[in-house]
């Protein structure tokens, strides 16, 4: 049996150029369950405003984060894939490799010798394919491309560990739709995974050695045992936790994203044993006039700086995938500030992208947590 299973995430323009983002930031800030300001008043302010002077100003960022041209989000989601792909079917001699990496390639040599292979009904093979919300593959053309392969089985996954109506909503309703249209084949889905055992130590695994290095740039007393909380307040030392915001209003209205948010940071501070006094949480990526969920990551930091905060450490626990948010915004931007206004120095954890810790909770969703539609 031939099983697909499908990431879905936001996407992210192929090029750093105004046509491109204009395309992507159209599609995005058109859909109703992100922006739900009433169609006949959003749509000639996002034509008429925001669509003329937006996508010029973000080509620069783009560029400072592109890898030779390349979207470094696009790189990590192919990458992903295959890798998942790898682990799978336990097929590949060391899908780690990145100079045996060919993204395209690589791949469809893979699918072909699945497709082959798919026949047989006790046999379960795998074939792993990235979906995007607002550019490049829809939902609908990969599941088609699955089930033309052969695929028996589908399961969803949206790269959004924590549930909201803004993220996760659009691709179920999609999935229950395009269900309708391959009655012989089994629809799954994850839905969300915030306190998820194997998310919550990916996450600790993945800050564990920028904590280290943190606490290593403390300079030690002399023949002195001290804990790691001991260590962070001597150093004026401190975590940062930062997850995407979203507009009060949403969740007033029943969206469950600060819950899931709030479960994710409960589990993580006490993977990583830390005290509150050297932890806290912001929200970063608000956009407009409205009240969105406090505090703001760059009032979070100014707060810090005031408290005699010198040493920052930031992760992002709600992006599965390093972008424009975390690799301009954080470690370019944020970075920026916080060293001008006095800070000594300043880490940003990586998102869990294409590493292993995340291919293993990937691979973990896929055989416990789906749930059949």
């Amino acid at each position: 049996m031939l099983h697909a299973v499908v990431l879905y995430s936001v996407g992210s323009p192929e090029k750093a150029d105004v046509e491109s983002l204009k395309s992507f930031l159209k599609n995005f800030l058109s859909d109703k369950l992100v922006v739900r300001i009433p169609r006949f008043i959003w749509q000639p302010v996002l034509r008429s405003f925001i669509l003329r002077s937006r996508p010029e100003r973000m080509v620069s960022r783009y560029k400072q984060i592109f890898i030779e041209e390349h979207n470094p989000y696009l790189i990590s989601m192919s990458r992903l894939a295959y890798r998942l792909e790898c682990a799978l079917n336990q097929n590949c001699n060391d899908p780690f490799d990145d100079e045996k990496f060919e993204s395209t390639q690589l791949h469809e040599l893979q699918v072909h010798a699945q497709k082959e292979n798919s026949t047989s009904p006790t046999t379960e093979k795998f074939v792993v394919r990235n979906a995007f919300a607002y550019a490049g593959k829809n939902l609908e053309k990969v599941v088609k491309d699955c089930v033309e392969l052969g695929a028996q089985k589908v399961t969803l996954i949206p790269l959004f560990p924590q549930y909201s109506d803004t993220t996760t909503k659009r691709p179920a309703m999609e999935l229950a739709k395009i269900k309708q249209s391959y009655k012989d084949v089994e629809f799954a889905m994850v839905r969300s995974f915030p306190d998820d055992k194997e998310y919550i130590e990916a996450i600790t695994e993945s800050i564990k050695p920028m904590l280290n290095e943190l606490l290593f740039s403390i300079k030690r007393k002399k023949d002195e045992v001290e804990d790691v909380n001991s260590i962070m307040k001597r150093g004026k030392a401190h975590v940062l936790i930062t997850f995407h915001s979203l507009p009060q209003s949403y969740i007033k209205l029943g969206d469950p994203y600060l819950n899931e948010v709030e479960a994710t940071t409960k589990a993580l501070v006490a993977s990583l044993g830390l005290d509150e006094e050297n932890i806290s949480i912001a929200y970063q990526s608000k956009m407009g006039p409205m009240s969105w969920l406090k505090p703001d990551i760059e009032d979070e930091v100014e707060r810090l700086l005031d408290n005699g905060i010198s040493r920052l450490l930031v992760v992002a626990p709600g992006f599965s995938i390093d972008c424009l948010e975390t690799l301009y915004d954080i470690d370019i931007n944020l970075r920026e500030r916080f060293l001008s206004l006095g800070g000594d120095s300043f880490l940003y954890v990586p998102a869990l992208n294409h590493s292993k810790s995340h291919i293993k909770l990937l691979s973990s969703l896929v055989r416990n947590n789906a749930k059949a539609l």
